[in-house]
């Protein structure tokens, strides 16, 4: 069977220029040069989306992306995290270092960062690429922000791509690595360090957030409405609205809007989906 996938007339491919006029604030204020968002199901379909249809044709159309870091078969990078291209080629086998040789001669991306958010049954993939170093200086909030941007910007194209994925048949599901040892470990140990008050930092280090008002907040910045949050977490939508006041309350906010802000500035955005 040939590894090579042709993306003719393909999503991945057309909604190009749509992707790029998605990330002109990226280009603009970061010069970041290449956005890629890429989600993965564990049979091996995916969704993906950027705004250089040369760079998905040179991975995809030619097979390398069996040898890239998130889209091909390598588990260990599928956790929830910030990755950065300085630190994961220490780890490259010749193949990825060729790989990553060919992409800085070609497209002129020699460093990057990748946001991995597990989700039900895939995990969402954020790649920002540049020729600069200085992109690891950049506030993790920024990236985080403009993540939460690209999903309420490029929604519709998204559920568009749900329905032209592109389907890569694995060896094995990629969420079955979470029951390695590595992955028991990990488990216990989020298990023995259960946490009853969650302290922001900054300006807010004495202020605390509980649980509950912790997964509201998280579904709040998701663009959830109370009644959505409510079906979700299995409350009454005025028991949201409560945690969602008191939160506000704590933080001293006319809206939630300003708590929202509030939240994301503070870095604490990036450590929920542990605490939930």
């Amino acid at each position: 069977m040939s590894n090579k996938i042709n993306l003719t007339d393909h999503i991945s491919i057309t909604s190009a220029p749509e992707i790029h006029k998605i990330i002109t604030p990226l280009i603009h204020a970061l010069n970041i040069k290449h956005f890629r968002y890429l989600k993965l199901y564990g049979d091996g379909s995916r969704i993906l989306l950027s705004n250089d249809p040369d760079y998905t044709r040179f991975t995809y159309e030619t097979g390398r992306y069996q040898k890239m870091w998130f889209d091909g078969e390598f588990p260990e990078y599928l956790r929830d995290g910030q990755y950065a291209w300085n630190t994961n080629k220490l780890n490259n086998s010749t193949e990825q270092a060729t790989l990553e040789e060919e992409i800085n001669k070609l497209m002129g991306f020699y460093h990057g960062v990748t946001f991995v958010s597990e989700g039900l049954n895939c995990y969402e993939i954020f790649c920002f690429d540049t020729a600069e170093s200085t992109i690891y200086n950049v506030q993790k909030n920024l990236f985080s922000r403009f993540i939460l941007y690209f999903k309420d910007s490029a929604r519709k194209l998204i559920a568009q791509a749900e329905n032209e994925k592109i389907f890569i048949p694995l060896k094995k599901n990629i969420f079955d690595f979470s029951l390695n040892e590595r992955g028991m470990k990990i488990t216990q140990f989020l298990e023995n360090t259960k946490i009853n008050r969650y302290y922001l930092s900054g300006k807010y280090s004495n202020i605390y957030l509980t649980k509950k008002e912790i997964q509201c907040v998280y579904w709040l910045i998701q663009g959830k409405t109370a009644e959505e949050t409510a079906a979700i977490e299995n409350v009454h939508s005025k028991t949201v609205r409560c945690h969602l006041e008191n939160v506000r309350i704590k933080l001293g906010c006319y809206k939630q809007t300003q708590l929202v802000r509030i939240i994301l500035e503070s870095g604490f955005y990036d450590e929920i989906n542990f605490y939930r």
